[in-house]
């Protein structure tokens, strides 16, 4: 507020933010001519800093009598005194340059992103063979499932097989009560396909396989890649062996051919003659009614046939045959 000596103030006119002055009433009052200075004006006292608006000064939009002082046109924008600085002026900052934490990582970082195609290119197929890998001794474990499951169900059928055996999923109704995962009656090879059983083994007996360990039981239709087989096999194991291998043994009879029985041979008794001139291995004319003794006819090891008639040199009274071919007149 003015005091008794209105001149003496000073003030500071604060427009947009910015502090002018410290000026004093009098050129205020020409401030207030020009058009610079309004009646909301914010005035700050220079000593108390008490802040006021213009029009609270009495004398400074009073007429004056005194000429106007000429003063300088206005300009586009005003700046009657340099803007007030602040106590604590901050200072520009000083441009520094990389800190070697970020050179470090810009570098590893750009190492990284030019690696990263590499790391792609072998992390990647490693990672496809590992998953074909856990596939496949999957493969393995459901087929030997299924081979173990075959044998529980022969053990309570007599030792038999089951009536079908061309796929797995034929067998199902078989060997649903004797394995736990319902899952194992289906392929898990990545080209498809499904598993086929040797449908050579259905309706015979266990027992009857000739060599269980080289029997084919069931096996995956397709080759895994690049060209193995996976198969279980009679006696319970699986395996995984080369597909022509499989096919080999899949072409082998299971069975063992029955060996024909061959003829037993008698050989012909020890001579007993009943006197000395009696001659060996000559047989008795069939008139006597004695058996027949094996030597001269067609089949030694059978009965005599009637279609093959003695000897004609043989008396009708069972003596030794004549010499001399002469004819009793026993035979007609």
């Amino acid at each position: 507020m003015a005091n008794g000596n209105p001149g003496s103030d000073q003030y500071f006119v604060e427009v947009n933010g910015q502090r002018y002055g410290p000026v004093g009433l009098e050129q205020l009052k020409r401030w207030v001519m020009e058009g610079r200075v309004e009646r909301q004006t914010d005035l700050i006292e220079s000593v108390s800093e008490n802040r006021i608006k213009a029009e609270s000064l009495p004398d400074l939009f009073a007429v004056s009598t005194t000429p106007p002082v000429q003063a300088p046109p206005a300009k586009a924008r005003p700046a009657p005194s340099a803007p007030v600085t602040p106590l604590f002026a901050q200072s520009a900052p000083v441009k520094k340059g990389w800190p070697v934490w970020a050179i470090l990582l810009a570098v590893f970082g750009g190492m990284g992103v030019l690696c990263c195609p590499i790391l792609a290119a072998i992390v990647i197929p490693v990672f496809a063979q590992a998953r074909v890998a856990a596939h496949e001794a999957k493969a393995v474990t459901n087929l030997k499932q299924l081979a173990i499951g075959v044998l529980l169900y022969s053990e309570d059928n007599d030792d038999a097989f089951p009536a079908r055996l061309d796929t797995a999923l034929q067998t199902q109704p078989y060997l649903s009560p004797y394995v736990m995962d319902k899952g194992i009656f289906k392929s898990l090879n990545p080209d498809g396909g499904q598993i086929l059983g040797n449908r050579v083994l259905s309706n015979h007996l266990v027992t009857a396989v000739a060599a269980p360990r080289q029997t084919v039981l069931f096996f995956d239709e397709k080759p895994w890649r690049p060209s193995w087989a996976l198969a279980s096999f009679v006696d319970g194991h699986a395996a995984r062996s080369p597909f022509m291998q499989l096919q080999a043994l899949l072409s082998v009879n299971p069975f063992p051919p029955i060996p024909q029985e061959s003829p037993v041979q008698v050989a012909p008794p020890a001579d007993v003659g009943a006197d000395a001139g009696s001659v060996p291995n000559t047989p008795t004319s069939p008139d006597t009614g004695s058996s027949p003794v094996p030597g001269n006819y067609p089949n030694q090891d059978s009965v005599p046939n009637p279609a093959y008639p003695p000897d004609s040199g043989s008396g009708a009274d069972g003596g030794a045959p004549q010499q001399n071919g002469a004819n009793d007149g026993s035979q007609g």
